[in-house]
């Protein structure tokens, strides 16, 4: 099964190399790229304040842009690099359950869900966390099963590069740093060097991005979302941004298969499907003491999108406690579910969330062949003005 996970995997990454040349850049990438990557000012203290800046996307970026030039694709590398280590942890946690239709529902649910590796042929930090967001779940499970310092400093190294890569994480990390310290209890493990020092990047990183987030706040950059209240701006954008739906059937089935894997994870008391259970729900209860307490919007479409992995990793675990059998059928119908929904969506042309602010090449084309001694005057969403300059600037550099 190893071998077709992998094949899958390499196929996948292809389709979305193909996309991140072809696909034309969108609003958000286009800010990063003029604002961070092509004056090299992105560092938290030295660059201009708004949430658009994903710091290590913008760092590699720019490295990536510096050595290749000005393209799509030099500036969507960086992104699109963090994919083949993101399909390697899902893999690897694969590797961890005995039986298949755990696999199968982890892998499809991840990498066959178009509109969320879609992210990854986008030069943004949110495929790039996702990918740091396994990696701590991973080394979790390591730490669980071997009790290995390695894995702790996975666990540690990996946290602090998730909130770097996108801030989104933040509540995320805020609830991993008490679990991974239950994990030390749990384990027994005695204080030294090694662990404190693993205690040390988790919460540097952690104090360090809620250090950036007030700078953030205090200058009104964190505007995404609204206060229309959790359901409304959350959960239907997500499923909206995801699927394309916001039926109340599938809501339903949502709110189904969630208090289903909660009720087994405080049944069973297993320990990573707790530890997964906890870091869903703590993270939504985070939402609401950042929304009340210090007047943030609630998180929209892509700004929520780590609830979506955390959903499919709970719903995995809490399915081997079930028969083969049920196991089998409700896999079967996730599986074939995310494949039709991901044929349906094939295209080198646009992303869902932003396709109505994206500008196809075609259009430049008709612009050049039509201009005169006067620059052409173009009519258009504001929204798109920086697309249209950015590739202008990438047809002239």
């Amino acid at each position: 099964m190893h071998r077709t996970l992998n094949i899958f995997s390499v196929v996948l990454f292809f389709y979305l190399l193909i996309r991140a040349i072809h696909q034309p850049l969108v609003f958000d990438e286009c800010t990063t790229l003029f604002n961070y990557v092509l004056s090299g000012k992105f560092w938290p203290w030295d660059s201009y304040l708004d949430a658009n800046n994903h710091v290590i996307n913008s760092l590699l970026s720019n490295a990536f842009v510096g050595l290749f030039g000005a393209s799509s694709l030099s500036l969507r590398l960086a992104s699109l690099l963090s994919f083949p280590l993101m399909a390697y942890f899902v893999i690897k946690i694969c590797s961890c359950f005995e039986r298949w239709p755990e696999r199968i529902l982890l892998f499809s649910g991840l990498l066959l869900c178009h509109n969320f590796i879609d992210f990854y042929s986008l030069s943004r930090g949110y495929g790039m966390s996702m990918t740091f967001l396994l990696a701590v779940v991973y080394y979790q499970m390591r730490f669980v099963q071997s009790k290995k310092l390695i894995h702790w400093f996975g666990i540690s190294i990996f946290s602090f590069l998730a909130v770097w890569s996108n801030l989104t994480l933040f509540y995320v990390t805020c609830i991993l740093l008490p679990i991974n310290l239950f994990l030390l209890i749990f384990l027994r493990f005695r204080l030294n060097v090694a662990v404190i020092s693993g205690f040390i990047i988790q919460l540097f990183g952690l104090l360090s991005a809620f250090v950036y987030l007030q700078k953030l706040k205090a200058t009104q950059a964190l505007y995404y979302g609204s206060d229309s209240g959790f359901w409304n701006v959350t959960v239907k954008s997500l499923s909206r941004m995801l699927f394309e739906t916001e039926h109340i059937a599938f809501h339903v089935i949502l709110i189904i298969i969630t208090i289903l894997f909660t009720a087994i994870a405080l049944k069973k008391r297993k320990v990573m499907l707790t530890c997964l259970a906890l870091t869903f729900w703590g993270s939504i209860v985070m939402i609401f003491i950042a929304h009340y307490l210090l007047d943030i919007n609630f998180p929209e479409d892509r700004v929520g999108l780590y609830l979506y992995p955390l959903f499919i990793l709970s719903l995995s675990f809490a399915l081997k406690e079930f028969s083969l059998k049920v196991g089998t059928i409700a896999s079967a119908v996730c599986s074939i579910s995310l494949m039709v929904h991901f044929v349906f969506q094939l295209n080198f042309s646009h992303n869902e969330l932003w396709k109505s602010e994206q500008i196809p090449s075609s259009f430049f084309k008709v612009i050049k062949q039509h201009q005169i001694d006067e620059a052409p005057t173009i009519n258009a969403y504001f929204l798109q003005q920086k697309t249209f300059n950015s590739q202008n600037f990438l047809d002239f550099n």
